[in-house]
């Protein structure tokens, strides 16, 4: 459209002509419509093909199984028609009606009558072309910060050098055995066992909890997991009041808690430690020993939440270790030696922490990637139209540019000259893509309570690449334009 419209004074005097000729106006119309339905199914079939080979990078990307064949998507065919019919309305119908609407004794004697209008409408194309992709840059921006805040904010336990995996075979029975072999293991620091993982939140979660002062009818709802007495160290948990459990036996009518800071907020406990806490089942009721400091035990799209820490080893049946930095590689293999001794036929499945961590944002990270890539196709998008319209542009005033020439311009006036009309609409496009993309940035990060904050830095550097971009692509024309021989450029028509 941005073309066409600015190809009607070259085309004026060729509407003018067809009209003497006998043309009607539909005529001229379904010309146009015509050129724009070639041009549009060339695009089309270029497209299926471009979306064939990529379709399964697009798919590892976003990890989908797509395909593209009308066996599998009998929808497809029908589709395509409606978005062919579609495109050619949308992008045909305007210099269809404006050139067709051309007086033939007007054209062929000045032509058009005023180029406002058209000069109006390329600069909206513009700056919509440009709002959208300052849009999908700004978005691209705050997707990888906010992924980039999650998987470094300190989450209240140190993930590093921690490995786990499931008990196994006889490993859990034995697991006192286990615990002793793999501590005498120079590379490891400390070995623990528990219900679950950071990674997976909690073991079970209930309101069915009292504790004493408790407001009658009152349900919280609570999540609890049982860990052992090693728990506590090879996470790095920050203890804030009492102790963490010390190894003596216990059983499920007279277990010992460890809460965490929100629970006993929640339970409105000034002085957790050595409170009594029960379930209502009565299979759990023991003492508070620890207040332990909040932590995210689940990923950070949730708010830390309750959490009750049991000291009960026989339901636990994951197994944690640090390892100490150096040779991890000859520690995992000894690790895997004391497995094979104590879960023969079973698959050795070893996981580190800090990697199951990421594994949890792979859902931000596919949508960081594929904005990402959309954000690349819309800057050049709008750069190819943005090169037509300023060959174009610069071709129609290379007579004016001679003058000014001849008249003392210099190139860089020159170049500024080409250059500063384009600019100043991708600038002006600032102004409609900025709000937009706070808005959509805003509901975005609602639906994470720890997030980054949104400042205008991405906004300027969205900005000030589209400026760039926009300014490099019309720079080649201009400059080229401004260091043409005057002579040449007004011997021109």
């Amino acid at each position: 459209m941005n073309l066409a419209t600015a190809r009607s004074a070259v085309r004026a005097r060729e509407v003018g002509v067809r009209k003497v000729s006998g043309a009607r106006r539909a005529d001229i119309a379904g010309q146009f419509y015509g050129e724009s339905t070639l041009l549009i199914l060339a695009a089309l079939g270029l497209a299926v093909v471009l979306a064939k080979l990529l379709l399964p990078a697009f798919n590892e990307l976003a990890a989908k199984r797509l395909t593209l064949g009308l066996s599998d998507a009998p929808a497809l065919l029908p589709g395509l028609l409606v978005m062919l019919a579609a495109t050619v309305v949308v992008a045909g119908s305007y210099p269809a009606f404006v050139l067709s609407r051309f007086q033939p004794a007007r054209v062929l004697k000045s032509g058009p009558a005023s180029g406002a209008r058209g000069r109006g409408f390329r600069r909206a194309l513009v700056v919509v072309q440009f709002s959208l992709t300052i849009l999908l840059l700004v978005c691209t921006a705050f997707v990888r910060g906010q992924l980039d805040y999650m998987r470094n904010a300190k989450l209240g336990y140190d993930k590093e050098n921690v490995v786990f995996m499931s008990m196994r075979g006889d490993m859990r029975k034995n697991f006192a055995a286990v615990k002793a072999e793999l501590e005498r293991l120079p590379g490891v620091a400390g070995v623990a066992a528990s219900e679950t993982v950071p990674t997976s939140g909690y073991s079970f979660s209930n309101s069915l909890w009292t504790w004493p002062g408790q407001p009658a009818g009152s349900e919280i709802l609570m999540r609890a997991g049982c860990v052992d007495e090693g728990y506590f160290d090879v996470l790095g948990l920050e203890m804030l009041e009492g102790r963490t459990f010390d190894g003596q036996a216990v059983s499920e009518a007279n277990p010992l808690f460890v809460v965490n800071e929100e629970a006993a907020r929640v339970m409105g406990l000034g002085e957790p430690v050595g409170q009594w806490l029960s379930d209502r089942s009565a299979r759990f009721k023991g003492t508070i020993v620890g207040l332990v400091k909040d932590y995210h035990f689940t990923p950070l799209r949730q708010k830390v939440e309750p959490l009750i820490l049991i000291y009960y080893p026989p339901d636990c049946d994951v197994l944690l270790a640090r390892l100490r930095p150096g040779d991890v590689p000859r520690t995992i293999a000894a690790i895997e030696g004391i497995w094979k001794t104590f879960a023969p036929g079973f698959p050795f499945r070893l996981n580190f922490l800090d990697q199951a961590l990421d594994d949890l944002y792979r859902t931000e990270e596919r949508i960081g990637a594929i904005i990402r890539a959309f954000s690349v196709l819309a800057v050049v998008v709008s750069c190819l139209g943005l090169f037509g319209l300023a060959s174009y542009t610069a071709e129609r005033r290379t007579k004016e540019i001679g003058i000014r020439k001849v008249l003392g311009a210099s190139g860089p006036a020159l170049t500024w000259l080409l250059a500063g009309d384009f600019s100043r609409w991708v600038l002006v496009a600032n102004v409609f893509a900025w709000p937009a993309a706070y808005l959509a940035v805003a509901k975005w990060l609602e639906g994470y309570p720890y997030r980054i904050a949104i400042g205008p830095g991405p906004f300027l550097l969205a900005g000030g690449t589209a400026f760039l971009v926009a300014l490099l692509t019309v720079g080649f024309h201009s400059v080229r334009s401004a260091r043409a021989n005057p002579a040449g450029a007004l011997r021109y028509e």
